[in-house]
């Protein structure tokens, strides 16, 4: 699939995001805070940026395993369609379910459940390991023998959907709750409440879920998060700090077959000989606990903002023209997207180290931004755009200073 489509489909989803924004504020729904909403949305860039190097080694794995060992050529007809949906979703299935009830895929997967809010920013905290994760259920697709390229329109299709499911401001769907995934479904499936964990992993259909036990009804009010509350926004340490804790536990185990079990065991596992340690606390009842949100003053949350959209146009241009950019600039945009990411989430926490990078992360942007217009007349206004920007940029951040002034930070639970 030509991820110029994705890069057409990015303003469309800010679309809903915003449409859900207004609808809640309209019915006094506390549903979006800013920290958090443009951290979830640093986390798609990341995501998406991955896609941008990883979408061709999934298509080409695709295409030598559906070139050599295919067991049937399935034409494409509006039935092997929906045949390859059901097939899909089942995959899903049981890709989510591993995704939860394996310690080292729940450490790709956990990044998506670490939010406490619940709306259509969520969609967007997907870890790139998932996607790889993924590629090994898919790989069963070009097996059977449906075409490759099909295969990915269809994965798109199916992410698209679960994407809606993302929301609070829709109820209960009447008869549709029987045979969907709603987003009643799926609150519950992002619930920390004990009844409502590992339930619901269905993507589309919920028959799965009901034919394999892990179906539960939306009852009491649902608690979003996971149960050891992540008291963080840097998105590297989101990315690895659960597979780092699990490191941690092997090295004081001392029987080889259980520092093998601990990777492959459901999260909580532990042997008898650390029976006292446990990453997570399944039967944690503390639902209403303080979520953590270090609260930015309005002029930091406009400099952040601001540089989030100017990471989205950025990742937006580099979806358009990766092919007629060398390796090497590709990589260097991605280096400076992949910067602000982490700036953008950690500057909310008052991180002084953040603040210093910052000065540093505008002058690489600004030497990147002609890399857009190489060979154009355009190269040389954008440069002079790039350094008006950062000094800008520069200026208001210095005008900042006091923010970053403690050791820590300010850190806020509200």
């Amino acid at each position: 699939m030509d991820l110029k489509y994705v890069a057409l489909a990015i303003p469309l989803i800010f679309v809903f995001v915003l449409a859900e924004y207004l609808y809640a504020r309209s019915k006094d729904m506390k549903i979006f805070r800013f920290n958090d909403s443009m951290n979830n949305i640093s986390f798609g860039i990341a995501e998406r940026l991955f896609d941008v190097f990883y979408a061709i080694v999934m298509l080409v794995l695709f295409e030598w395993i559906y070139q050599n060992f295919a067991l049937f050529e399935i034409p494409v007809t509006w039935i092997t369609g929906f045949f390859l949906f059901v097939c899909v979703d089942f995959l899903w299935y049981w890709y989510h379910r591993a995704g939860h009830e394996v310690n080292v895929f729940w450490g790709a997967h956990i990044i998506h459940h670490q939010s406490e809010e619940f709306n259509y920013t969520i969609p967007f905290r997907i870890s790139g390991f998932q996607a790889v994760i993924r590629t090994l259920f898919w790989s069963f697709l070009p097996l059977i023998g449906f075409q490759p390229k099909i295969i990915l329109i269809v994965v798109a299709a199916h992410g698209l959907y679960q994407f809606l499911l993302h929301t609070k401001t829709i109820g209960k769907l009447g008869w549709l709750e029987h045979i969907l995934v709603t987003p009643s479904h799926h609150r519950v499936h992002h619930g920390r409440n004990k009844i409502y964990l590992d339930k619901n992993y269905g993507g589309t259909f919920i028959i799965w879920d009901k034919l394999f036990g892990t179906f539960e009804e939306e009852q009491e009010q649902v608690y979003f998060g996971v149960t050891k509350q992540f008291h963080s926004f840097n998105p590297i340490w989101a990315y690895v700090h659960y597979w780092k804790e699990l490191w941690d536990q092997s090295k004081r185990i001392s029987n080889i077959k259980d520092k093998i079990l601990l990777f492959i065991k459901p999260p909580g596992w532990t042997p008898q000989e650390i029976s006292n340690e446990t990453i997570i606390d399944p039967a944690s009842q503390e639902y209403d606990r303080k979520k953590y949100n270090p609260v930015a003053p309005l002029r930091l949350r406009l400099y952040v903002l601001t540089h989030v959209v100017f990471n989205i146009i950025s990742l937006m241009g580099l979806i358009f023209i990766q092919n007629l950019l060398p390796m090497s600039d590709k990589v260097q945009l991605a280096i400076i997207i992949t910067w602000t990411i982490i700036n953008c989430s950690v500057l909310q926490e008052f991180k002084r180290w953040a603040f210093f990078s910052e000065f540093g992360r505008l002058v690489i942007w600004a030497i990147s931004i002609p890399i857009y217009f190489k060979g154009t007349i355009y190269m040389l206004p954008a440069m002079v755009f790039g350094v008006l920007v950062a000094g800008v940029s520069m200026a208001w951040l210095f005008e900042m200073r006091d923010l970053f002034s403690g050791k820590d930070g300010e850190r806020v639970l509200t």
